[in-house]
């Protein structure tokens, strides 16, 4: 399936990542610091970022949408990490949960 941002062609891919730092406490996602969330992540010309995909919004943004503007969704901060068995399994302990 061919992915856009800004109506270019550009590659994204399914992922699951724990959330970053929240620069500002109004944000969207403030509070969800430490927490593992579906997301997508867009290769776009020398930049990498992620779109939060829990409700499925951030696929369809860069596949139904074409990326465009006009099509909402929702960044989720840059320093956000890919999930990996070792990463999640740290992120559950540091909730209170896990081995």
């Amino acid at each position: 399936m061919s992915t856009y941002w800004n109506g270019e062609q550009c590659q994204a891919r399914k992922c699951s990542v724990i959330v970053g730092a929240v620069e500002r406490p109004t944000w969207w996602c403030a509070g969800m610091e430490g927490t593992t969330r579906k997301a997508v992540r867009v290769d776009y010309g020398d930049q990498h970022f992620y779109l939060d995909d829990e409700d499925g919004g951030g696929w369809m943004k860069v596949t139904v949408g074409k990326g465009s503007p006009q099509w909402g969704h929702k960044s989720l901060p840059q320093d956000s990490k890919e999930v990996t068995p070792d990463l999640e399994r740290q992120s559950a302990k540091l909730r209170g949960g896990g081995t």
